[in-house]
């Protein structure tokens, strides 16, 4: 995200997000009123309030105090939560994790997602993004000064605007001090040539772009918190939500960070497309999310190296029998069940014109497979998962215990380098990525091998 010094009257306004966090991990207050608490027949009423707390996990928490004693106590367990002080009072489940010792007041959290709605059809929807990508965008005006940190996404009469926050910048120098979680971008959802959208079909967008920016940022990133409007700007539809999102951290992916690199977001607004049309398609939608499940778990450093090998190969070897058998059929499923591993993912990978040989830049691996007679990378990797979940074997617990460490994290780059180029051969993107094993470590930009 850049300043400029254009004439503010020529771009336009940054999005205003309906929910900031000042510091990062910061509790935000989703609402303050008349609650009610009903258990097993028994219905307290006080006073509480509601927000969204980020620890142990991204959650919605209330606390709660009555206006009397009950004479029933409510116990720490599941109960029922209604928020009355709203233009139409919603209830939802809740766990109460705590209870004072006269039953006066209760705090816990919400085990189910909470939805206030006034109106089925919106005309636009905010949403907001953590820890997300400092890009380098379209020019928008903010309250100080131009930026560009404006992206766009469309497909198929959907309209997605993410501004990044004007302070961006002092937001992620604060997140790589402190960690956690922050708000830093702000999200629009509109649809033409109908001004007016389901909000069911909203909820199927918002999943796919909490997808796509994981995808695209190495860690989970969903949509938080939406707000839908009417045609007269007003606020008829709010979703409270656990959402998925992973803390701060320092990961790769295929989109670089504009602060290692500057990069127009052009290559975003390329991908979206090809996302949204495998993600609409039934063969691909349900192996779309697991396979990058697999891949946010293995590239976000969720466990170790050995079992982010076997989360990638589980990956290759769904995508390979949804491509070769249930896409494509160009082998049954008798005659797949009977391939080799290594042929599985051998033949996926010529199938999108990715190299089969081990890069140079990976020079452990390289030379570790050459020693054990490996002819190429779905060899290496299929062999080395193998001794991993088959490590019982003496002979095989040799090898593994035998291989340097840097071995074993090659054959993680080079799973995620062939991961993260699937899924873009799938999603029909045809410019440049971040290139993970790259030797030119000053300027990784490659294009893709099949373009």
């Amino acid at each position: 995200m850049e300043s400029s010094d254009l004439p503010s009257e020529n771009y336009p306004p940054a999005l205003s997000p309906v929910y900031t966090t000042d510091e990062p991990n910061q509790p935000i207050l989703l609402y303050e009123g008349s609650l009610e608490i009903a258990q097993n027949g028994t219905v307290q009423r006080g006073e509480g309030t509601v927000r969204f707390e980020w620890f142990p996990s991204p959650r919605v928490a209330f606390d709660f105090s009555g206006q009397d004693h009950c004479r029933v106590g409510i116990l720490p367990d599941q109960a029922d939560l209604k928020l009355l002080d709203l233009r139409t009072p919603v209830a939802g489940k809740c766990r109460i994790s705590s209870s004072s010792l006269d039953f006066f007041s209760h705090s816990g959290f919400l085990s189910e997602d909470v939805i206030s709605a006034s109106a089925d059809k919106l005309s636009y929807l905010l949403f907001h993004l953590t820890n997300f990508y400092d890009f380098f965008g379209n020019v928008i005006v903010g309250k100080q000064c131009l930026f560009r940190g404006r992206l766009v996404l469309e497909a198929q009469g959907w309209k997605v605007t993410i501004d990044s926050l004007e302070n961006l910048k002092n937001i992620k120098k604060t997140l790589k001090t402190k960690g956690g979680y922050c708000i830093t971008h702000i999200g629009k959802i509109e649809h033409s040539p109908q001004n007016l959208f389901d909000t069911k079909e909203v909820d199927n967008l918002l999943t796919a772009l909490g997808y796509f920016c994981s995808f695209c940022r190495g860690f989970w990133t969903f949509p938080i918190l939406p707000v839908g409007y009417d045609i007269n700007g007003d606020k008829v539809w709010e979703q409270w939500a656990a959402y998925k999102a992973t803390p701060w951290k320092s990961v790769s992916s295929w989109f670089p960070d504009s602060t290692a690199l500057v990069r127009p977001c052009e290559s975003l607004s390329m991908l979206f497309p090809g996302f949204w049309h495998r993600w609409q398609n039934p063969i691909w939608h349900q192996p779309i999310r697991l396979a990058i499940d697999w891949y946010i778990q293995s590239n976000a450093h969720a466990g170790s190296i050995e079992s982010s090998i076997i989360m990638a190969q589980a990956a290759f070897e769904l995508l390979s029998i949804v491509l070769l058998v249930e896409d494509k059929r160009l082998v049954n499923s008798k005659e797949f069940d009977r391939l080799p591993a290594a042929k599985k993912l051998r033949q996926l990978l010529v199938e999108f014109g990715i190299p089969l040989n081990i890069p140079d830049s990976l020079s452990n691996l390289k030379k570790f497979s050459a020693q054990l007679n490996w002819m190429d990378g779905p060899q290496a990797l299929t062999r080395i998962r193998n001794i991993i979940v088959h490590s019982g074997k003496p002979q095989e617990r040799t090898i593994i215990l035998n291989a340097p460490y840097d071995v074993l994290y090659e054959a993680k780059r080079l799973s995620l380098w062939y991961l993260e180029l699937i899924l873009l051969h799938l999603f029909d993107y045809r410019g440049d990525y971040c290139n993970r094993v790259s030797a030119n470590f000053m300027n990784p930009l490659d294009p893709v091998p099949w373009n």
